[in-house]
């Protein structure tokens, strides 16, 4: 099992875990190809996810001109480790950029 799997499936009530996990996902398909302002060219786009009444987790991926960037925030107090949830994301990710 995954750390990242290990993590997810923690039941509310285990070491470290205070209740239910709330999440919210977005993946939100970018343009193509690169875009201008002003004649000047947008370099990179990350995905903002705001958490709001008891979203405590958020994950948001978005393309952009052969890009592919992905946001994890959360709530400090609610998700006191989430490096434990990113790092084997982050991991994945450069696995699959290295071919």
């Amino acid at each position: 099992m995954s750390s990242m799997t290990a993590w997810v499936t923690r039941p509310p009530g285990a070491a470290g875990v205070p209740g239910p996990v709330s999440a919210t996902t977005a993946d939100v398909p970018g343009p193509p190809l690169p875009v201008y302002l002003a004649g000047a060219r947008l370099l990179e786009v990350f995905p903002v996810l705001p958490l709001i009444a008891k979203v405590t987790l958020g994950v948001g991926a978005l393309s952009y001109a052969g890009q592919f960037n992905i946001t994890v925030v959360a709530d400090r107090d609610a998700v006191p480790d989430l490096e434990i949830f990113a790092e084997p994301a982050q991991n994945e990710l450069q696995a699959l950029r290295n071919g």
